[in-house]
C-alpha cells in the first residue's frame, strides 16, 4: 500500500508546472476522485497507469491551447489589414468549428496549418460567404504536405492545369493491343522559399510526382483529368520527357522491338478547386 501512495503522490511532482487538475488537487486527491474502479483494484500496476495517462493528458491538452494560441495569431495576421465592418460578428461554425478542430489535430506541417488558419479567416469576411464550402475543410484534412505544395506552385504562378503524360508499349503500329506503363507522369517541385526581400516565393528541386497525388486531388474535386485534351506547345512536356524513369521506360520498351507510344494529357482545375486554391491559399 505504501509503494501505491508513493506513486499517486509523487503525481503532482511529476507533472509540470502548467498543470491543472493535478496542481490544484494533488495526486493522491486527483487519484481518489477521477481513477477507475479498475485502475484502483490494480493497486500499484494501476497507480502506474493512471500517473502515466494523467501526464499525457495534461500535455496533450497544453499542446492544445499553444495550437489555439499560434491560430488565433495568425488569424489575426490575416485580417489585421481588414477594416471591422468587414469582418462578421458571428462565424459561420459549419465553417469554422470542423475548421479549428481539424487545426488542432493536424500534423505539424506549415502548409497545411496556414490552409486551415486562411480558411477561417476568411470564413469570417463577410463577402466571402457564397465562395467558401464546407468540404473545404475536409479537402485540407486529406491532403498529404507535398500535395499542399503543389496547389500552392499552382496558384501562386496562375497555372491552370498540370502537363500530364503517360506511355504505352505496341507490338507494331497497327496492333488493337498494347500495354500500359507508365501512367500520369507529372513534374512538381520538392521545396519552396521565401526570397530574401519577401516579394515572392520560389519553387525549386522539381522532381517527378506521384501519380497517386493527381488520383487524390482528383478524388477530392480539385483536379480533373483528360487524354483528349492537351498543351499545344510541347515545351510544357519536355520536362517530363527528361525525366529519367521516362528514359529508361522508352530504352527498355524498344530494348524488347516494342513501338512506344506516349501520349500528352492534362490535370486541370475545376471550379472548387479554384475557389479552394483562392480562400486557402491567396
Amino acid at each position: 500500500m505504501n509503494d501505491v501512495l508513493s506513486i499517486i503522490n509523487s503525481i503532482s511532482t511529476a507533472l509540470p508546472d502548467s498543470t491543472t487538475v493535478a496542481a490544484a488537487f494533488g495526486g493522491k486527491k486527483l487519484y481518489d476522485d477521477f481513477a477507475s474502479p479498475t485502475i484502483k483494484e490494480a493497486g500499484v500496476l494501476g497507480a502506474k497507469i493512471f500517473k502515466a495517462l494523467t501526464f499525457s493528458a495534461d500535455l496533450w491538452s497544453q499542446k492544445r491551447i499553444d495550437k489555439l494560441n499560434t491560430l488565433q495569431d495568425e488569424v489575426a495576421e490575416n485580417l489585421k489589414d481588414f477594416p471591422e465592418e468587414r469582418i462578421v460578428d458571428v462565424a459561420p461554425d459549419y465553417i469554422v468549428g470542423p475548421a479549428i478542430n481539424a487545426y488542432m489535430y493536424s500534423m505539424s506541417n506549415q502548409e497545411l496549418k496556414s490552409m486551415y488558419s486562411k480558411l477561417i479567416s476568411k470564413s469570417l469576411l463577410k463577402e466571402n460567404t457564397t465562395i467558401i464550402h464546407p468540404a473545404m475543410t475536409y479537402i485540407i484534412q486529406n491532403l498529404m504536405p507535398t500535395e499542399a505544395l503543389l496547389l500552392k506552385y499552382l496558384y501562386l504562378t496562375k497555372k491552370a492545369s498540370i502537363p500530364l503524360m503517360k506511355t504505352a508499349w505496341r507490338a507494331k503500329e497497327d496492333a488493337q493491343g498494347y500495354i500500359t506503363s507508365l501512367k500520369d507522369i507529372y513534374i512538381q517541385p520538392h521545396q519552396s522559399e521565401i526570397k530574401e526581400d519577401n516579394s515572392e516565393i520560389e519553387f525549386s528541386d522539381f522532381i517527378k510526382g506521384s501519380p497517386a497525388t493527381i488520383s487524390n486531388l482528383v478524388r477530392l474535386g480539385i483536379l480533373e483529368i483528360s487524354y483528349i485534351e492537351f498543351l499545344t506547345d510541347n515545351k510544357h512536356y519536355e520536362p517530363i520527357e527528361q525525366l529519367p524513369e521516362y528514359v529508361s521506360d522508352k530504352e527498355y520498351c524498344e530494348s524488347k522491338n516494342l513501338i512506344f507510344v506516349p501520349e500528352k494529357g492534362v490535370a486541370k482545375i475545376t471550379a472548387l478547386g479554384s475557389d479552394f486554391m483562392k480562400v486557402c491559399i491567396e
